[in-house]
């Protein structure tokens, strides 16, 4: 039996919650699945701060997320974070790993770091069992594992090979006396500000547990087909518009539905890597409402998003030129992120400055993927993104609230 909760119903499952943990004969074999509505996110501001967990509904403690930075000249900015990690509490525990030293060096020393054990990246359908190892502290990321430019080796680190903000399974264990009950949560840890270059923040999307006791639960079994976000309309022309999402994990497409309103819905698949695509045949000078959805890998899809509207441009003279030339790059900003696409890969890295209203610079970010998703710590307000690119220059006026 599969339950799919969300904070405003997760209370009607704590009294079973607790009963389970405490009654042994009375454990009634269910995955109960849990979608954090709006993520939880621990962003620090001070040398050392936390976020508290509840997986069981019981008003309790069960992980708590620590972040924790010092004084290094390591970056521009002076000041990094050295760890990010996670504690279980009263008997919870996470699965780790355990990697091998790290040797780094910096102005011409040899330092030796010894192996943390680190949160296990499980892949989607990966048994969380007793063949694991559990432990009540485990990192998710330390700057002695950052591949930086002072390490003389790659070591395990969660950020190693890929972007930060790309959404992990981690599995976790709790216990009662001879009982176990085994769950997984999805996290990513992202970057807080472009001056920064080592991840600063974690974010935690969903959780599920088996409430069978001593039973095995598969990373992402009881994951509801969850919606996507849309951001909003990109380029518009008289006949086409571009228009963006949220990325999702775990899915096997896209759809994008879009109409005249009151007009029937026209409905675009879209491959699963994309965060954006372009709605060809439509009309000038017409409003148009679109909206999004998931189709997850189990053959479910997921409610629609809110529907967002554009206008096409103005109908051309009989005569005009009828070519309309994309944009070879989109940028735009939604609340304190900074989307960027390009149409092409990119091959040589870009540059993006924001500038505040008096033309002070509060930013300066190096861009290298052809789809962009930048997080900016900066106060609420008007500023000047400008790209700077190969082929050349865009700058744009964009509205930041936090």
């Amino acid at each position: 039996m599969k339950i799919a909760t969300t904070p405003s119903r997760l209370a009607a499952y704590s009294t079973m919650a607790a009963t389970v943990l405490a009654i042994q004969n009375e454990a009634d074999g269910q995955v109960i699945y849990t979608n954090i509505n709006p993520d939880k996110v621990l962003q620090s501001t001070g040398p050392y701060d936390t976020l508290h967990l509840d997986v069981t509904g019981d008003a309790i403690t069960d992980f708590i997320f620590n972040a924790f930075y010092f004084y290094t000249s390591y970056t521009a900015s002076a000041v990094n974070y050295d760890h990010l990690g996670v504690d279980g509490i009263n008997g919870a525990r996470i699965a780790y790993t355990m990697q091998s030293t790290n040797i780094y060096t910096w102005s011409s020393a040899l330092f030796a770091n010894l192996s943390a054990k680190f949160a296990q990246i499980l892949p989607a359908n990966t048994p969380i069992n007793n063949t694991l190892n559990f432990n009540n502290n485990v990192e998710l990321f330390y700057q002695q594992c950052f591949p930086a430019m002072y390490s003389s080796m790659m070591d395990y680190c969660w950020t190693a090979g890929m972007p930060s903000a790309v959404v992990k399974y981690i599995g976790f264990r709790l216990k009662n006396g001879p009982l176990k009950y085994y769950g997984w949560m999805r996290l990513s840890i992202h970057k807080s500000t472009p001056f920064v270059p080592v991840p600063t923040s974690i974010k935690i999307y969903d959780y599920a547990i088996n409430w069978t006791p001593n039973t095995p639960i598969l990373a992402g079994e009881g994951l509801i087909c969850i919606a996507t976000d849309a951001v909003g309309t990109g380029t518009t022309a008289s006949h086409w518009a571009k228009v963006y999402w949220e990325p999702r994990v775990d899915i096997d497409h896209y759809e994008v539905s879009y109409r005249i309103p009151g007009g029937a819905w026209e409905t675009k698949t879209v491959p699963p890597d994309k965060t954006s695509t372009k709605l060809n045949g439509l009309e000038c000078s017409t409003d148009y409402e679109w909206q999004v959805r998931c189709a997850c890998l189990d053959g479910s899809l997921s409610d629609y998003s809110e529907v967002q509207t554009f206008t096409t441009a103005s109908c051309r003279l009989e005569g005009e030129d009828m070519t309309e030339n994309d944009e070879a790059v989109s940028m735009y900003a939604n609340a304190n992120r900074i989307y960027i696409y390009f149409d092409e890969v990119v091959t040589e890295p870009s540059r993006l400055f924001i500038y505040n209203m008096t033309g002070q610079l509060v930013s300066e970010t190096i861009v290298t993927q052809q789809q962009n998703i930048l997080e900016v710590s900066v106060p609420s307000g008007m500023y000047t993104a400008k790209l700077v690119t190969p082929s050349g220059n865009i700058g744009k006026l964009i509205s930041i609230s936090n």
